[in-house]
């Protein structure tokens, strides 16, 4: 239960490094970076 934040959190960072290895564009990383980073602020 304790470590189910920090779970979470290396889950978003897994999730966005898989996004910018699958985007090869890092424009398109950074693009979805930022809607992603705004969706969640």
């Amino acid at each position: 239960m304790l470590n189910l934040s920090i779970f979470a959190l290396i889950f978003l960072i897994i999730l966005i490094l898989t996004t910018f290895t699958i985007s090869n564009k890092s424009a398109l990383g950074i693009k979805f970076l930022i809607k992603f980073k705004f969706y969640i602020d």
